[in-house]
């Protein structure tokens, strides 16, 4: 059960070994959620026929790319962009934008992306005084178009810059991404701005392989038609073979949540995996936070939170589940050992790149945290890219909706976030309301 599975994509891999070799779960266990997992590939495969799994199946599109290839290409011009939108609709773009740029610098050639993706005014207004407004694209995305934060944004940013910029310039250096007849859309026709559809079918989280995540990876120079190439082997495989990794990723989540281990840690050892590990935050959260049910997705990074978190995950509760997330061929940095010499208790460090004490601090956590029982899996991929990025969208989307069919929930809707939206709407029309909840 262990080996990996018969012709498994390469552009990343699972390793979950450790937790067998330690008995944090039997392997009757396992196999048990193994093969309800794998019953519930085959409802997927029904579900598959009404659009259920649309959001996976885009990695199969190709004539879309075309019609927003221009405007992510048009958009290179611009020295910055802002992209605004909340949650789903800005993750996996910054995920695949982290491929490009971080958030020390990028390349010249290509605008740098800022993501205006929280409400908080002083960040907001200090870009607007400090950014150059015909030098800078827009981008709003929004499936519904009703989200209140992403529709503020776009309007303030509208006020604040339509005295600087022709009615020419908002109408090409805008673009919205929604459905029809939404307010969004509504604003976009008033101003003349570029007005692109969002997949109806597909909700915000699951959009990495629509426009929504491979607009903004255009504009940073990335090729969209690596991740979609990425995610179909992953796909490909899932349906196509009776093992898989996220199958068996599913069915070791189900077997852990058999015994009461409900917390999700996920953590990778590298910033560019940070964006990432935000997007699966999200996806896990939402789509299996239901009925008092699913996992709680906790994200860390190593090595920083070893000095901050380490301690509650080796000797707090038992009830957590670990994901580690590492590149193997990172650049290698040219070191001077020499300018050691006069720190001998030091030699340890003499000859080792920063990848080296990163890997070893990575490694050595693994381990301990394997001897003291916390259960742990290791994703690695050879060199993060788009095809590898598409993969490790693809598995988790994958495990997700596995882990949804076996817990009973529906992975596409979060009702319960819509009553926070009723309440909020009320209390800014409503003030007597609002002062009575504060006071």
């Amino acid at each position: 059960m262990l080996t990996p599975p018969a012709s498994q994509p390469s552009y990343y891999g699972q390793d979950i070994a450790s937790i067998f070799k330690k008995g944090i779960v039997s392997e009757k266990d396992y196999k048990s959620s193994f093969g309800l997992a794998r019953d519930a590939v085959e409802t997927l495969k029904i579900k598959g026929k009404d659009n259920y799994l649309e959001m996976l199946e885009a990695v199969f599109w190709r004539d879309d790319i075309s019609n927003f290839n221009a405007i992510g290409t048009f958009y290179r011009r611009f020295r910055n962009v802002l992209v605004i939108g909340m949650g789903g609709a800005s993750l996996s773009g910054r995920a695949l934008c982290s491929l490009f740029q971080s958030w020390v610098m990028s390349d010249s050639s290509f605008p740098f992306m800022y993501f205006l993706d929280n409400l908080d005014a002083e960040i907001f207004w200090e870009l607007m005084s400090n950014l150059n407004p015909k030098t800078t694209g827009v981008l709003v995305i929004s499936k519904s178009g009703e989200t209140p934060e992403t529709l503020l944004l776009l309007m303030r940013c509208l006020e604040y810059w339509k005295d600087l910029l022709t009615p020419q310039e908002i109408s090409t250096n805008f673009t919205a991404v929604t459905t029809e007849k939404s307010a969004l859309a509504r604003i976009a026709k008033a101003h003349q701005l570029t007005l692109l559809n969002h997949p109806p079918h597909i909700g915000g989280r699951f959009s990495c392989f629509s426009i929504v995540g491979l607009l903004p990876l255009i504009m940073v120079g990335g090729d969209p038609r690596k991740v979609r190439h990425g995610g179909a082997l992953v796909l490909k495989h899932f349906f196509e073979e009776r093992d898989s990794d996220p199958l068996r990723g599913a069915a070791l989540s189900h077997a852990l949540y058999e015994k009461s281990i409900t917390s999700h840690v996920i953590m990778p050892y590298g910033d560019a995996f940070v964006p990432l590990s935000q997007w699966l935050r999200q996806l896990v959260a939402e789509s299996l936070g239901k009925q008092q049910q699913g996992l709680t997705p906790i994200t860390a990074l190593g090595p920083c939170d070893q000095h901050s978190q380490l301690q509650l995950y080796l000797d707090g509760p038992r009830d957590k589940f670990f994901t580690f997330f590492s590149e193997k061929n990172k650049p290698r940095e040219k070191i001077k050992p020499d300018l050691w010499q006069a720190f001998s208790e030091l030699d340890f460090l003499a000859n080792a790149t920063i990848e080296d004490l990163m890997h070893a601090e990575q490694a050595a956590t693994a381990h301990v945290m394997s001897e003291n029982g916390c259960p742990l899996r290791h994703i690695y991929v050879k060199t993060l890219n788009e095809l590898s990025m598409g993969a490790l969208f693809a598995h988790f989307t994958l495990e997700v909706l596995l882990f949804a069919e076996l817990i009973g929930v529906n992975p596409l809707t979060q009702p319960a976030v819509d009553s926070v939206k009723v309440l909020a709407k009320r209390f800014l029309t409503d003030t007597e309301a609002y002062k009575r909840h504060v006071s």
